[in-house]
């Protein structure tokens, strides 16, 4: 018996953007100053996102971002 895959998740257009950039710079500080928005933002931003995707780290939701095709490596 096959089990069913499970279901790709995408991210918004704000939230793939947030995530670039942290791609770009690695510290919630630095990501979010380029963003206009507070650390603590970005920080709800990408926990939010970690969830959704099933990782625990922000550099495995951007390997997942870029395994599904939403981000480019």
């Amino acid at each position: 018996m096959s089990t069913p895959e499970t279901p790709t998740v995408y991210f918004t257009p704000h939230q793939l953007h947030i995530l670039e950039v942290w791609s770009n710079n690695r510290t919630l500080e630095d990501t979010a100053t380029a963003c206009g928005l507070s650390v603590h933002t970005i920080n709800t931003h990408l926990k939010r996102m970690r969830k959704r995707a099933g990782v625990n780290r922000t550099f495995d939701l951007w390997k997942y971002a870029c395994d599904t095709k939403q981000l480019k490596p």
